[in-house]
């Protein structure tokens, strides 16, 4: 339960951090590259954030079931398809 907790609030600090740091760099990026920039900046952003939604968990997946092959020894199998 120690863990869950820690976890969890680090969790929410992230969060946090992350929200904190936009409403700071927001500002400061508007005022050097100016709005239409700044909107082509945003918009090439939000596209890349949808991307990354399409990977349906393929990455991670890739990731989990390669590090299994190998912790069963089975080096061999990991480069199969």
């Amino acid at each position: 339960m120690r863990f869950f907790r820690r976890n969890a609030l680090g969790i929410y600090a992230v969060y946090g951090v992350s929200i904190i740091s936009g409403l700071v760099v927001t500002p400061i990026l508007l005022g050097a590259i100016g709005t239409e920039s700044f909107g082509i900046w945003a918009f090439i952003g939000a596209v890349t954030i949808y991307l990354s939604v399409l990977d349906l968990g393929v990455g991670p997946s890739v990731v989990r079931f390669a590090a299994e092959a190998r912790g069963r020894r089975g080096r061999g199998r990991t480069g199969r398809s």
